[in-house]
């Protein structure tokens, strides 16, 4: 791994890479950094590419602005713009995973001469829409709000007690992982509209299937850095949608996409993602896949079938 740290848009930008080749760029949700891509990183680079992954901004050892008005989607793209500049890269598959994922749809949207391809690793939420955050669409948070579903665990992200919160459960990154994941019992896991099933419960057995050294990275990057930076990306999303939904509504991704995602994942309602539903957003879908047996980190919990798939996208688009 080659480690980088550039200033840019601000403040510093801290990133890993390896292999060489067409680019490759991975992007993170939360509570996770850069490097917990090191498998997929890994079996691009042994695939013949270039992987490149960034702690975006709030996270790990990026910089964490205080003003929430931040960490809207278009501070996000033009931060990893800057590191595709800094290494003189032009274009890029892009890879996308929960938060890193809506920075990975809305880079492909705003900037699609720099993006060649997206694999989304992506919930449905709950069924009602594809992807999470379309600009110009209704937003589903006021569907949420209007069904009486005012408990949404990003509601309770956005609220000023969510730090708070997140610093004194005894093992939260942990438990975010464990409780999200297809790990626990069906009747026990992580339900987002439900807080007695939430996601920093104890965690009644080990995290067999998390890299040690990832997990100790993160325990040691929050401890240091707190959970600002990343709840502003929750706190940061309603308000900038509702400003720029005019501008880009109707948008879709044309670029090649492959969609991924686990059924487990509380945010898919016990409902399976369908094809039909994600092509109407992503015309050019190549792949399509569901894991019954992964939750809301399938690169994490599932990260051969993810490396194949990924490997086999980047071969097709790369033809």
């Amino acid at each position: 791994m080659r480690t980088y740290d550039i200033e840019a848009n601000g403040i510093n930008i801290h990133f890993t890479e390896c292999g060489s080749g067409e680019a490759v760029l991975f992007l993170h949700g939360f509570p996770l950094i850069g490097t917990s891509w090191r498998a997929q990183m890994d079996a691009v680079e042994a695939a013949g590419y270039r992987a490149i992954a960034p702690d975006l901004r709030g996270f790990g050892k990026t910089g964490a602005p205080a003003a929430t008005s931040l960490y809207t989607p278009l501070h996000h793209v033009g931060d990893v713009i800057a590191v595709l500049d800094h290494l003189g890269i032009e274009t890029c598959t892009v890879v996308g995973q929960d938060a890193g994922g809506d920075v990975a749809w809305n880079f492909a949207l705003f900037r699609p001469d720099r993006v060649k391809a997206m694999f989304s690793i992506y919930p449905s939420v709950a069924g009602m829409s594809v992807p999470f955050l379309e600009p110009g669409a209704p937003l589903v948070f006021d569907k949420f709000r209007e069904a009486g579903l005012t408990e949404f665990y990003m509601f309770r992200q956005t609220r000023p007690e969510a730090g708070r919160i997140w610093r004194e459960a005894p093992t939260p990154i942990a438990s975010a992982l464990y409780w999200t994941s297809a790990q626990p019992p069906l009747d026990q896991q992580w339900n987002p509209f439900d807080p007695s099933k939430d996601m920093l419960r104890p965690v009644p057995e080990p995290l067999s299937w998390v890299d040690p050294q990832l997990l100790a990275d993160l325990v040691e990057c929050y401890e240091r850095t707190g959970f600002g930076g990343g709840l502003n990306y929750y706190r940061a999303w309603e308000a900038y949608f509702k400003q720029v939904g005019p501008v880009f509504a109707g948008l879709r991704v044309q670029q090649p996409t492959f969609f991924l995602s686990g059924l487990r994942d509380g945010l898919n309602g016990g409902q399976r993602p369908t094809e039909e539903a994600t092509r109407a957003y992503l015309p050019d879908l190549r792949g399509f896949l569901v894991l019954d047996d992964a939750g809301h980190w399938p690169q994490l919990e599932k990260p051969e079938t993810v490396n194949e798939a990924l490997v086999g996208f980047l071969n097709e688009v790369s033809r």
